[in-house]
């Protein structure tokens, strides 16, 4: 089986500068996939999108920035802004970064010649596994993929018109949000009549659309047009009946750009061990379900120990986390985990009709949540 990837190059290093995210006066954030987060003292920059499952499980990791700085106690875990999801565990793969100084300015390089900022654009110290500044080349450690301990449920896989912060959902996909001059925030279901003055700001639903009659007491209202999706500041007076919409999961493996996502296949490149177990024997098999083609041997100890697995057939289009385990007659107590890899999927691949015939069942969509894809 041949597996194509797209990204032949280490992820880049560099902290893009964040994009502001616009109007968001209300403080929510649009409900969707949780974002991967790394806590360190030193490191900066890791980002990148979690892929998950249709079922809602966190399944994958697909690395945008490496970062840099980081050290081997790095934490990371799954934030989910609306509590929507529950019970996925992380932990960061460190990895080397090689990195170069410019020799006449203050700043440095990845690998791939991209600049290493901070989110202000400024240059970033790199510094090398023991704390020295690197002034020609070396290298610096940086989040280079994840592992997943545990999978986690109810995730979304994309936003559903939802909004929320610090934890909760504050709205559903069919409500309204409203944003009074004096800041207090209304929720509004659909179907209710809805005075608005200027400076208000609205949210309607996505893909809804209202124009504005006008107010009987204002010779100057009405005739706004109100987009949904987005957070809306009123120019002018007006009254709107909240819209009803009635939202279908979508079908297409190629998303368009305002989802902001992208597809993918994933497959088999790892099985890490968490727990050895004992007394497994040679022969042993380990058990992948589903295995989409996928096979790997144990590598075993002197007491049957599992030390390592040797992933020997690298399977394609894993849609869910497969449950691995060794069967065996005497063997207990080993624990492994998967780790894929990703075969970004271009859109030219998706119009040749041999690649979709292949790509069947095979291709998941993942929401680009750090929108540097």
């Amino acid at each position: 089986m041949e597996i194509k990837t797209v990204q032949t190059k280490t992820p880049p290093a560099t902290v893009i500068p964040t994009v502001s995210p616009g109007l968001n006066p209300t403080g929510a954030r649009a409900c969707g996939p949780p974002i991967a987060v790394f806590v360190d003292s030193e490191g900066e920059g890791a980002s990148g999108n979690l892929i998950i499952s249709p079922s809602g499980e966190i399944i994958s990791y697909d690395v945008i920035s490496t970062g840099v700085n980081y050290t081997p106690f790095t934490l990371g875990y799954a934030k989910d802004d609306c509590g929507k999801g529950r019970g996925g565990a992380l932990t960061p793969i460190l990895g080397p970064v090689k990195v170069t100084k410019d020799p006449e300015k203050n700043y440095w390089v990845d690998e791939n010649g991209f600049l290493i900022v901070d989110s202000e654009g400024l240059p970033i110290t790199v510094l090398d596994y023991d704390g020295n500044v690197i002034t020609d080349q070396g290298e610096t450690r940086g989040v280079i993929g994840i592992l997943i301990e545990e999978s986690g449920t109810d995730y979304l896989t994309q936003p559903d018109g939802s909004f929320g912060g610090d934890g909760r959902t504050w709205s559903n996909p069919e409500d309204t949000i409203l944003e009074r001059v004096d800041k207090t925030l209304e929720v509004i279901p659909p179907g209710r009549i809805v005075d608005l003055i200027q400076n208000d700001i609205i949210t309607l639903p996505p893909r809804t659309l209202e124009v504005t009659e006008p107010l009987e007491d204002s010779e100057d209202s009405g005739g706004e047009e109100i987009r949904g999706g987005a957070p809306y500041l009123m120019k002018k007076s007006g009254r709107i009946t909240t819209p009803s919409v009635t939202y279908e999961k979508g079908e297409s493996p190629y998303p368009i750009s305002s989802n902001g996502s992208y597809p993918v296949v994933l497959y088999l490149c790892r099985v890490f061990v968490k727990q050895s177990g004992i007394y497994y024997n040679e022969g042993d098999e380990i058990v992948i379900e589903p295995n989409h083609g996928a096979k790997a041997v144990p590598v075993l100890g002197e007491s049957g120990q599992v030390l390592s697995v040797k992933v020997t057939e690298p399977g394609e289009g894993f849609t869910e986390r497969p449950r691995i385990y060794i069967r065996s007659e005497t063997g207990f107590n080993a624990v492994l985990i998967p780790k894929f890899c990703i075969d970004r999927i271009g859109q030219d691949q998706l119009k040749e009709p041999s690649e979709v015939e292949r790509l069947q069942g095979k291709l998941i969509s993942v929401i680009d949540c750090v929108g540097k894809v």
